[in-house]
């Protein structure tokens, strides 16, 4: 990578980081709010929060068709008439005619949730595709000690609802399954850390939240997400469209850290793969203002690898990871 690319990386980076900041950094009134109160002031933020608030500004202001008005033909599911992924693109397409940014474009892909009765006479399927740029992943219930792989077969198990009432046959009892139906170039995944302890059900400021400490094995290089997908077709044999279809590898380019106890406080800081480097495995450690060259994914024995400590080490546990698709 040449040293005039990187440099307007980081110029662009440094432009969405001034402008959001300005547009945010005003009253209603119009006046720039003191500086202690830009960004929520001395609050604690929560990463993913922020990180949702940044991207649906950067969509916002880069949607070059946000004045158009949603299609009247728009729906949230489609009947059983064609595949899931013909289904998933038909709803991308009616999507895209009033929604096409940066975001779009790069991290926003789509989840499928697949609705069966139970009936054997009737099994009436509906199909509910849901826009999204970050999955969120349940760590309640999966021990001190998981990997991703285990997270996202727990997200994508069945649920059943015994009461629920189908609308085709009238009797009771429906499934529903999530699998991912289109995938993004930048994929994130957020570890839900936190739930709250209010016995009394009281959820105020004062409420106890505390934090779940597991460690997380996550894969650095080579995370292969087809079998996870509606239709898996590593041979793209549905479509020649990459987000729906081929084998989904992806290697992992950053991942932020929380330390802390619980919601209500703590710090973050992350790892960021050096891509101006040749070896894959030469990260940094970015902490504030300190900043240090680290090994991420040399394996175990290599001297300065911080693989398990970056999945959890005491207080500080991985908390959001980002992706990227290999060829792109």
């Amino acid at each position: 990578m040449s040293p005039g690319f990187s440099r307007r990386r980081a110029n662009t980076a440094n432009n969405v980081q001034e402008y959001i900041r300005e547009i945010h950094g005003k009253g209603p009134d119009g006046k720039h709010k003191p500086e202690p109160e830009v960004f929520g002031g001395c609050y604690q933020q929560d990463a993913q929060e922020f990180y949702s608030f940044v991207m649906d500004n950067i969509h916002d202001e880069t949607n070059v068709r946000r004045d158009r008005p949603p299609p009247k033909g728009e729906k949230s599911y489609t009947p059983k008439d064609g595949s899931i992924i013909q289904n998933a693109m038909d709803y991308w397409n009616l999507y895209s005619r009033a929604s096409a940014s940066i975001v779009d474009k790069w991290f926003r892909g789509l989840e499928a949730f697949i609705s069966t009765c139970h009936n054997p006479g009737c099994r009436q399927e509906i199909r509910l595709f849901q826009p999204c740029d970050i999955w969120i992943l349940n760590l309640s219930g999966m021990g001190s000690q998981t990997d991703l792989e285990s997270l996202l077969v727990n997200h994508q198990t069945s649920e059943h609802f015994p009461d629920l009432i189908c609308e085709t046959c009238k009797k009771p009892g429906r499934s529903r399954k999530a699998k991912f139906a289109r995938l993004p170039d930048r994929l994130i995944f957020c570890l839900n850390r936190f739930h709250s302890n209010s016995s009394s059900g009281f959820s105020g400021p004062f409420s106890s939240n505390s934090k779940i400490h597991s460690k997380v094995r996550f894969p650095i290089r080579d995370l292969d997400l087809t079998r996870f997908c509606a239709e898996p077709d590593p041979d793209m044999a549905t479509t020649e469209d990459r987000h729906f279809a081929g084998r989904m590898k992806y290697d992992c380019y950053a991942v932020t850290v929380h330390v802390g106890t619980g919601i209500n406080g703590g710090h973050y800081y992350a790892y960021v793969q050096d891509d101006s480097s040749p070896d894959p495995t030469d990260w940094f450690r970015c902490n504030d203002e300190n900043v240090d060259r680290v090994k991420i994914g040399a394996g175990p024995g290599v001297s300065g690898d911080m693989t398990e400590q970056m999945y959890q080490s005491g207080n500080a546990s991985a908390y959001m990871i980002f992706y990227r698709r290999q060829g792109t």
